[in-house]
């Protein structure tokens, strides 16, 4: 099953797999380049999975895009199988337990619940 990635206004939602993590950078990008936001939500609330290199790349677009000024929100992922993927720890560094290594770039993150 592929999953869905779609922005609305300046929040970035996935549901299902994040299986094309071109797609998610590419709402990113048209999010911050072409429609101006300052302010990004990512709302993984419905992801159910995410390899590692996938993160690992939107990791590296995030840093360059805050080192750039743009703030970044994030809304975990709100299935109990799949949220032991993402532990918010003090600082709200996102740790991927496969091989306890953390995602910095959400260091310092803004976390917020699913409505």
């Amino acid at each position: 099953m592929s999953g869905n990635i779609d922005r609305i206004d300046n929040v970035i939602e996935v549901s299902g797999p994040l299986d094309d993590f071109h797609r998610f950078l590419s709402q990113i990008h048209t999010a911050i380049e072409k429609k101006g936001y300052q302010e990004v939500t990512l709302d993984l609330s419905q992801c159910t999975s995410a390899f590692q290199n996938s993160m690992l790349s939107l990791c590296a677009q995030i840093l360059a895009y805050r080192k750039a000024g743009i703030d970044f929100s994030l809304i975990p992922p709100m299935k109990n199988g799949y949220r032991i993927y993402f532990k918010i720890l003090v600082g709200h560094t996102i740790w991927i337990p496969d091989n306890s290594t953390p995602l910095h770039c959400f260091n310092n993150f803004s976390t917020r619940s699913a409505s």
